[in-house]
């Protein structure tokens, strides 16, 4: 009767054990904090991170594959004992993104904060059947967990099952051993259940994080749409996807644009065109304000015309563009670099009339500094298709050209609401049309054209 009470009592004591262990929690280990400290250039927060609770939420876009970015989270360790991060917890969870943290330093002492870093990366590509608009969304959510450094001893594969097995297979053993009257070995069993029990208490006595994150990958940097014309020849494309990889928007240039006029005193305003097709690295020109060459205002070198970009929201072609340098009277003087100058020398034996790398021209207004900044590409497949828009509009003219460019979805909202009140059909039309309201984050620029008739 002695032993089966003794049993009783046992049992007794591994229950409860079991039970806690099934339900521990350790509510002492807590992030404080978690903030963006790095990314790529094409990578951004839609919002900043959050932190409520448990739980961690992360909006982001990205662009092309090789984008990241990259956080740091504050964990705080209330507890009395040494937790650990789980490196398996965010391994695989998406087949395009990868979620790496540092785990040099996983562990964390009782009462210590310690700074975390991670980073989510665009990984691999995603195929086009993906999108959706040119949108791709994914959304991910997995346990971010730490657990007592006890737990990292043990085996990693069927750990947990183990803990729970155990206190199930000794009272069977004990069982077994009160009927079959197996005193020695009952004493060593009930040695071993009081050595688990903390081990078993500890396994599961774990702390996890939700962890959500929202990836967001344009597929078009920015779409040009226009309402006449068209971006091909053959077909009617009244839209034009602009890939990250072939526009950028971090080049901007100021300079005095090319001034037409004739050479007759008739006009008010005088400056220099300066041709920009001779110049080398070596090449320059000093421009003077007096015929003596004592007061030098400017030296143009190679970089002081625009990069050769096509700037797409001007539809500009800027390796082309010449500049000029605005005189306030008709007196100037400049000269050539040297091999400018054997290049001028040349021409000038060859077809008897000066070479007008440096053009004189009188104007009607004053040269006025120019801004080009916005979207620029050097991709030869873009630029023909702008000029296709070019082509197509001139196919049924309303003038002798047509210059385009091109305005964000904001502005061409505030356009149209302008325009609202005197043409109120053409505003719901438009709207209507584009859902502008829903679309205008997407990255859109509509062709507005200006006619010249000559």
């Amino acid at each position: 009767m002695r032993k089966v009470l003794l049993l009783i009592i046992s049992i007794l004591l591994i229950i409860p054990t079991v039970v806690f262990a099934e339900t521990c929690t350790d509510n002492n280990i807590t992030i404080e904090e978690i903030k963006l400290v790095d990314k790529s250039a094409e990578a951004k927060e839609l919002e900043s991170a959050k932190l409520e609770n448990k739980k961690i939420n992360l909006n982001i876009e990205m662009a092309s594959v090789g984008d990241y970015l990259t956080y740091e989270i504050f964990v705080k360790n209330g507890t009395e004992e040494d937790y650990a991060l789980d490196k398996s917890s965010f391994q695989n969870i998406s087949d395009y993104f990868e979620y790496i943290f540092d785990t040099k330093e996983t562990i964390i002492k009782p009462g210590e904060s310690k700074k975390m870093r991670f980073s989510i990366s665009y990984k691999k590509e995603i195929p086009a059947n993906e999108y959706k608009e040119y949108v791709f969304g994914e959304k991910q959510n997995f346990n971010l967990s730490f657990n007592p450094t006890k737990v990292a001893e043990n085996p990693p594969t069927g750990v947990a099952d183990l803990i729970y097995a155990i206190p199930v297979i000794v009272i069977m053993i004990m069982l077994n051993m009160a009927v079959n009257k197996r005193r020695k070995l009952f004493k060593a069993i009930s040695v071993i259940i009081i050595i688990l029990i903390p081990y078993i208490v500890n396994a599961s006595c774990k702390t996890e994080f939700s962890f959500q994150s929202t990836i967001t990958i344009n597929q078009c940097k920015a779409i040009l749409i226009t309402e006449e014309g068209s971006f091909s020849l053959t077909a009617d494309e009244k839209e034009l996807c602009l890939t990250s990889k072939d526009v950028f928007d971090d080049y901007v240039f100021k300079y005095y644009p090319d001034m037409l006029g004739i050479k007759a005193p008739v006009y008010k305003y005088f400056t220099l065109n300066i041709d920009r097709t001779y110049f080398t690295n070596e090449s320059y020109i000093n421009v003077y304000s007096d015929l003596n060459k004592t007061n030098l205002i400017q030296t143009v070198t190679i970089d002081s015309f625009p990069k050769p970009y096509y700037a797409i929201e001007e539809t500009l072609d800027l390796s082309k563009e010449s500049i000029s340098v605005p005189l306030d009277n008709a007196d100037y003087s400049y000269t050539l670099s040297p091999d400018l100058q054997q290049i001028a020398d040349s021409y000038y034996n060859e077809h008897g009339t000066e070479l007008n790398i440096v053009d004189p021209r009188y104007s009607w207004f004053k040269a006025e500094e120019k801004e080009v900044k916005g979207l620029m590409t050097t991709n030869e497949n873009i630029i023909n298709k702008l000029e296709n828009l070019h082509t197509t509009l001139m196919e049924h003219p309303h003038g002798s050209d047509v210059s385009i460019r091109f305005i964000s979805c904001d502005e061409y909202k505030k356009e149209l609401e302008n325009y609202g009140d005197l043409y109120p059909e053409i505003f719901d039309e438009d709207y209507n049309e584009y859902n502008l309201d829903e679309k205008c984050e997407n990255n859109r620029y509509y062709a507005r054209y200006s006619w010249a008739i000559y």
